[in-house]
């Protein structure tokens, strides 16, 4: 539970300087670093502001602009499925102990079954653990090679470029398709 805890204080700070990064390179992030760090530690926000936040980070953090900044990243959606679904089987296993031991209801299920599913729920979390310090090196590399090098304008124009750009096919004009 320590180690837990220390993993959770120490990936905050890393949260907080990785946001803070972005909008010291002149982003106008969605998510500021006071946001971020209310949004993991409120109720109810906690299930949805996380993982908006870390994908907002991961984009801008690889270059991408305004318009890009909320598009799917396959890393992000990894890691925090992983969470989700580790807390939900583990809050479960949690909730059946706590019904064993405070009621006269016993949910009947074999031993092993129970440890087979508190280990899946367990597993998931060090996946999820994993996955976030994955993450963290991914964009703590992106935001050192392209945060210094590009500001935010020659960023956004090089977006720009790239959805206007035409591709023209050689050939002559009395050619059918």
């Amino acid at each position: 539970m320590l180690a837990a805890l220390a993993f959770f204080a120490a990936a905050m700070v890393w949260l907080h300087q990785a946001h803070a990064n972005m909008v010291a390179a002149g982003w106008r992030p969605k998510y500021t670093p006071r946001k971020v760090l209310i949004g993991y530690a409120v109720p109810l926000m906690n299930l949805i502001v996380p993982f908006e936040a870390m994908r907002e980070l991961y984009n801008r953090s690889h270059g991408e602009g305004d318009d890009f900044a909320h598009t799917t990243a396959e890393d992000v959606t990894a890691w925090w499925t992983a969470m989700i679904v580790g807390l939900l089987v583990f809050s479960a296993m949690i909730f059946k102990f706590l019904i064993d031991a405070g009621t006269n209801l016993i949910l009947m299920t074999p031993l092993w079954m129970e440890y087979a599913v508190f280990a899946f729920g367990s597993g998931l979390l060090l996946l999820s653990a994993f996955l976030f310090a994955s993450l963290t090196r991914k964009i703590t590399a992106a935001q050192a090679e392209y945060l210094p090098a590009h500001p935010v304008q020659a960023a956004e124009e090089h977006a720009a470029q790239r959805r206007m750009a035409v591709t023209v096919v050689p050939g002559r004009v009395d050619e059918p398709y």
